[in-house]
């Protein structure tokens, strides 16, 4: 199947496409830029690049978070847009999952962890058998401290991510010397391991929805409705 898949959820803009299963097109921008301003010259230099047109596409494929609540949105809804123009299906994939996707390869335990601010992480803890990724713990927005503490014990733990990047102190200090880090090609989000992913899930069974089945996937409120929140509490 030939699908094309984003990932906006973080600071860099992804997108990626794969023809027959094979990666074909693979694109990534970081350097300040809106993705709403990138995104869609991107996507038309791929399918341009491999002489494909959207209908050529079976599955349109994005990261639907944790991450950016705008970064998400944005790929959500470019992903909805394209599909329902093409006529196509659509698959969301959780952030985490497809950044643990980047090191699949490592036999062991593995936590993806994108940066949250305020010292907390979007996190989860997986197990690999170098092949197949299985989801060891729920899907967290919590401290670093907590994160690891959940870790098994006595087994080191490959972190992967921008969280790792981001408090590698705090990991190092909280894991007792057990935080090994991926290198740095593999330790951020890329759409090429999320639609290598979708197409893992889809060959195990799991079927593509409507494009208006997509929705994102946020582990805490935006800012914006925390504060809303927070003063229609303090209102009484």
């Amino acid at each position: 199947m030939n699908i094309l898949c984003l990932d906006t959820s973080g600071a860099a803009a992804g997108v990626a496409i794969f023809r027959d299963g094979r990666l074909v097109f693979e694109a990534c921008v970081d350097h300040g830029m809106t993705h709403s301003v990138v995104l869609m010259p991107m996507i038309e230099q791929g399918l341009e690049a491999v002489k494909m047109g959207l209908d050529d596409v079976g599955c349109f494929v994005c990261t639907r978070g944790p991450g950016s609540f705008t970064g998400v949105r944005i790929g959500v809804s470019t992903i909805k847009a394209l599909a329902y123009a093409a006529g196509k299906s659509a698959l969301g994939i959780n952030t985490l999952d497809a950044l643990a996707y980047n090191v699949v390869a490592h036999r062991g335990h593995i936590c993806a962890a994108m940066d949250a601010r305020r010292a907390q992480v979007y996190a989860a803890l997986y197990v690999s058998d170098g092949e197949r990724l299985t989801r060891a713990g729920e899907y967290a927005a919590l401290p670093v401290e907590e994160c690891a503490a959940a870790w098994p014990a006595g087994e080191d733990v490959l972190l992967v991510g921008d969280g790792a990047q981001a408090y590698r102190k705090e990991w190092e200090a909280a894991a007792s010397g057990r935080a090994v880090f991926a290198p740095p090609h593999l330790v951020r989000q890329r759409a090429a391991a999320a639609g290598a992913y979708a197409l893992a899930l889809m060959a195990g069974g799991v079927r593509p929805g409507g494009p208006f089945d997509l929705e994102p996937f946020y582990l805490r409120l935006p800012q914006a409705e925390r504060e809303y929140r927070r003063r229609l509490k303090e209102r009484g």
